[in-house]
């Protein structure tokens, strides 16, 4: 009776450790997915408006993994992209609230078709809007 207890003990925690590593390896593969993704930008005419493939990629991932890996795995990407330096604080930066606002949707309202159509476009107006509150903040502290 003592061993099939003890037995019964070591098959949890093996169970909660394989549950562990597929989560860790889960959230991994999505920060690299998200930062490849990234990379690909289609342009438009107006200079720093093109469009990141990863957006609704990034909704996608919110809406079949949970907010949760989402944001762990966009700060994982993000910092990925800093240290290699493709990102500066400010493409973080907005790359965050595209984060909060798109996931945050998508996590209140949950994921319903129309949710996730809407919530990367939303995610992305904040983003413009943070960009231009500090575009327009640098240019007044200059002049």
């Amino acid at each position: 009776m003592m061993l099939k207890n003890l037995y019964g003990k070591v098959w949890k925690e093996i169970i909660s450790l394989n549950r562990k590593t597929y989560t860790l390896v889960e959230i991994s593969l999505l920060a690299a997915f998200i930062v490849v993704s990234g990379t690909f930008r289609i342009p438009s005419g107006i200079p720093g408006s093109e469009f990141q493939l990863s957006a609704p990629i990034a909704i996608a991932i919110c809406a079949i993994f949970g907010f949760k890996r989402y944001i762990i795995a966009g700060v994982i990407a993000s910092f990925i992209l800093f240290m290699l330096g493709i990102h500066t604080l400010f493409n973080v930066e907005i790359a965050m609230v595209f984060r909060l606002v798109g996931g945050g949707i998508v996590a209140l309202f949950g994921t319903r078709l129309p949710i996730i159509m809407i919530a990367g476009p939303i995610g992305t107006l904040k983003g413009r809007m943070k960009k231009a509150a500090f575009t327009y903040l640098a240019q007044n502290d200059s002049s």
